[in-house]
């Protein structure tokens, strides 16, 4: 990658591309419900015809099942080990003041935990799990700097 500068970069992809990046993403994917129908819009398939087709949305969540969510996340943060960056609060009433760390442990610990049973779509379920497990994956790689003696 041509913008890469070194092990140093990695603690920016950590943080803005997999925690930010696709953490927040994901929320965005599942809490369309919350949204105001204008801005929600923008998640759902489009039809040839334009029209937007929110029957077969994938990863639609109703309103009270998000409003579970957010409750089992504040319920679970007892489980959850010290080392821990994140704060574990109800983002999905509150998302003022959630930070990148919070983002990478909500993605890492609460989606296939808490948020993939209540997705009806087997397919959405697999692909969100799978999308899990490559990011904690990525996040298990250490770069070293090597330096050449010739």
């Amino acid at each position: 990658m041509s913008t890469f500068s070194g092990s140093s970069m990695f603690g920016l992809d950590e943080l803005h591309l997999i925690a930010r990046g696709i953490g927040k993403h994901v929320y965005e994917l599942i809490t369309v419900a919350n949204l105001p129908a204008s801005q929600g819009s923008i998640f759902y398939y489009t039809n040839e015809d334009g029209t937007k087709n929110t029957e077969d949305y994938p990863f639609y969540i109703n309103r009270n099942d998000l409003k579970s969510i957010g409750e089992n996340i504040v319920k679970s943060r007892k489980f959850i080990p010290t080392s821990f960056q994140g704060s574990f609060d109800n983002v999905i009433e509150k998302t003022d003041g959630v930070r990148h760390v919070d983002w990478l442990d909500i993605l890492l610990s609460c989606i296939h935990t808490i948020v993939v049973p209540y997705i009806q779509d087997t397919s959405a379920k697999k692909a969100l799990i799978s999308l899990v497990k490559g990011c904690a994956l990525s996040l298990q790689w250490n770069l070293t700097e090597h330096v050449s003696h010739q």
